[in-house]
């Protein structure tokens, strides 16, 4: 039977004790708590459990293993940030 909930598809060569001391080296806490959804998850943890133990929103668990499960580390911590508003100024004006 299968189980229910999030699972690591693919571990793409992590373990837990990796995890558990690359966590420990990351200064940023935000990254360390992606790194930790990952590492609970993997020790068995549902992803509602997880969200409780880190304070963080259920689905963002989801995102965070989906991410994980696709591109490993990397796609995991990488953070993507809106360009912003575009500018009122043309660059010829902003050069004055």
């Amino acid at each position: 039977m299968k189980k229910k909930g999030l699972q690591i598809t693919n571990d793409h060569g992590w373990s837990i004790e990796r995890l558990q001391e690359q966590e420990r080296r990351m200064k940023n806490a935000n990254i360390a708590k992606r790194i930790a959804v990952i590492r609970l998850i993997m020790q068995g943890y549902l992803g509602i459990q997880a969200a409780e133990l880190l304070n963080l929103h259920r689905e963002t668990v989801s995102i965070y293993v989906q991410k994980f499960n696709q591109g490993g580390m990397e796609a995991l911590l990488e953070r993507r940030y809106a360009p912003g508003r575009k500018p009122y100024l043309s660059p010829d004006e902003e050069r004055e």
